[in-house]
């Protein structure tokens, strides 16, 4: 029986095609033409695994504390320099700000 291992280097180029095939069939996300966004989780889900990005769950826990609000939408997009998440944050008096964060370290100092 054959081991499947999703992080086996000989499928995350397959995985990342497929990703990238998967967001063109999916509602398009406003960004600058530099950008790759990712409007469609299930196939974003596979780049945070491939890529070892911070997971969504793991950005909302700590946006109260490092963001000051809860997240309400948040996209993955792709750039020159890297993963991104561009995020929506509703503050804790109810203003709505734009934030992006690196993806693989979102609250670096």
């Amino acid at each position: 029986m054959l081991k499947s291992n999703i992080l086996d280097p000989m499928m995350i180029f397959p995985l990342r095609i497929l990703t990238i095939l998967l967001s063109l069939t999916s509602a398009p996300v406003a960004s600058s033409a530099a950008d790759a966004c990712f409007s469609d989780w299930s196939a974003a889900s596979i780049l945070v695994k491939a890529e070892g990005l911070v997971t969504i769950d793991q950005l909302t826990t700590a946006a109260p504390a490092k963001l000051g609000g809860e997240i309400v939408r948040s996209t993955l997009c792709e750039s020159k320099a890297g993963f991104v998440y561009k995020l929506v944050v509703r503050t804790k008096n109810g203003q709505m700000k734009a934030v992006s964060v690196d993806a693989k370290n979102p609250f670096s100092d």
